[in-house]
């Protein structure tokens, strides 16, 4: 398991993807959970696909390599400080203080 766990932790904490770097909490209803935004700009896609105003955000999974990618809009994405390997880190080990 730490060759995979290695492998996400390197691809987000890489410098030369600022996206990656940004650490999100969005809001889903009375809940909010931790992602990446891995994408803020859909102007490459036809017209309609995504609305200008949203974003696309990684939630990784806990105890496991993986997770999965929402499309959202901005306005229930609030930003943190948090750094990406740290996120990673707190999430696949479901929050669990070490």
């Amino acid at each position: 398991i730490y060759a995979p766990l290695r492998d996400v932790t390197q691809l987000f904490a890489r410098k030369d993807q600022p996206s990656l770097q940004r650490v999100v909490m969005v809001r889903m209803g009375d809940v909010e959970t931790m992602g990446l935004i891995t994408r803020d700009s859909f102007t490459d896609l036809p017209d309609g696909t995504i609305p200008p105003d949203h974003v696309a955000v990684f939630l990784p999974f806990s105890y496991g390599v993986g997770g999965f990618t929402v499309i959202v809009a901005k306005a229930k994405v609030r930003e943190t400080s948090l750094p990406a390997e740290k996120a990673l880190q707190l999430s696949i080990t479901g929050w669990i203080k070490n």
